[in-house]
């Protein structure tokens, strides 16, 4: 991140962010998927906290982690820790610091960031309003972006994979062996939301669209999109 601050000043990140027990049901079925007959380790609940001993501050092992994890863990799922590495907020408070409960560097950039959550590419969807031309002019484009476009997912994402015994190794996120890595993404949700909407967003550098919609989004990751009454919360 340094070399960036030094060598690219000027060039624009674009950040996209997804629900945490979502993000965490594609990047298990990912690894799952590509590296199988190897396996992640199970049950679920085994992936709760770090990936490794000395995580991150230890390379990717992938197939051959001791813990059998293959990186896929938790921990990860703390975006606001990877964000907060941009040195974009004071981190002065107790209450701020109280967020960011890890050792990792901090690289200040004079890099503008645009921050998105992923269903804001959903067309019809609230928050993706305005989200092209504020893409758009956040890039300082000469020409208009393409409109977004309807998308219908398929009942079933992975009937057109072709490895069929990889498939039955997957997981569904939703199903009940799954409950306690959920309870603790959701919590881990909850405080990255917080921290995004209450300190990140205050910096000049960080631009978002429709940020009353966005800010709508991030409170989501406080609940549970497997329960009652939440489902719509798995779009994307």
């Amino acid at each position: 991140l340094g070399r960036y601050a030094e060598y690219f000043p000027q060039t624009k990140f674009i950040i996209s962010l997804r629900h945490p027990v979502k993000w965490f049901e594609s990047f298990f079925n990912f690894r799952q998927y590509h590296h199988y007959p190897h396996m992640v380790a199970r049950p679920t609940s085994k992936l709760i906290g770090e990936c490794e001993a000395g995580y991150p501050y230890k390379p990717k092992c992938m197939t051959s982690c001791p813990s059998g994890k293959m990186d896929v863990c938790t921990v990860r799922a703390n975006f606001h820790w990877a964000l907060s590495r941009l040195g974009k907020t004071p981190m002065k408070s107790k209450a701020e610091k109280a967020l960011l409960q890890h050792d990792m560097s901090i690289d200040p950039m004079p890099n503008k960031v645009f921050i998105m959550e992923q269903r804001q590419i959903i067309y019809d969807h609230p928050s993706a309003k305005n989200f092209t031309n504020d893409v758009h002019d956040f890039l300082g484009l000469n020409k208009p972006l393409t409109e977004l476009q309807p998308y219908v997912p398929p009942a079933d994402k992975y009937a057109e994979f072709s490895n069929k015994e990889a498939v039955e190794h997957l997981i569904h996120i939703c199903d009940e062996e799954h409950e306690d890595v959920r309870k603790e993404l959701v919590r881990i949700g909850k405080e990255a939301a917080t921290w995004i909407t209450e300190y990140f967003l205050e910096s000049e550098e960080v631009v978002v669209s429709s940020k009353a919609e966005f800010i709508k989004l991030m409170k989501d990751w406080g609940h549970d999109p497997c329960k009652k009454g939440r489902r719509h919360l798995l779009s994307l």
